[in-house]
């Protein structure tokens, strides 16, 4: 059975549950961003394998590669799951190199990062409804 990449997603949303009690915990909120980013990447990258033939090469190409492809689709709701994946994506690349971001930032960032997930999820499950009927 393939991995499912929400799992990720479930896992980001618990770290950050976690990283923003009493005692702030920066790499719990780190990884939760980055989980969050990889978990939304790969459910839609999968997604638009499975139902709209996007090919992955294998490398980091397939970052800006998905995010072009979802673009051309000319469906709104595709052009925003780009955009949000940019976001993500943009915030886990600082989660994972700037070694000076501050606890407040990052808790906040963790929780727009969950939201822009969920968001991502709900778009590609809403595209599968409407691509069933």
């Amino acid at each position: 059975m393939p991995f499912d990449w929400r799992e990720f997603i479930e896992l980001g949303k618990g770290l950050i549950a976690e990283g923003t009690q009493v005692q702030l915990n920066e790499s719990k909120l780190r990884s939760a961003i980055s989980r969050l980013y990889y978990g939304s990447f790969c459910y839609t990258r999968n997604y638009m394998e499975q139902e709209y033939h996007f090919r992955r090469s294998g490398d980091h190409s397939d970052h800006n590669d998905l995010r072009e492809y979802l673009k051309k689709q000319g469906k709104s709701h595709l052009f925003l799951v780009a955009e949000r994946l940019q976001d993500l994506q943009e915030w886990r690349e600082k989660c994972d190199y700037d070694d000076d971001l501050s606890l407040s930032l990052l808790k906040d960032e963790a929780q727009i990062s969950e939201q822009l997930a969920q968001f991502i999820i709900s778009q590609i499950e809403n595209d599968r409804e409407i691509r069933r009927r």
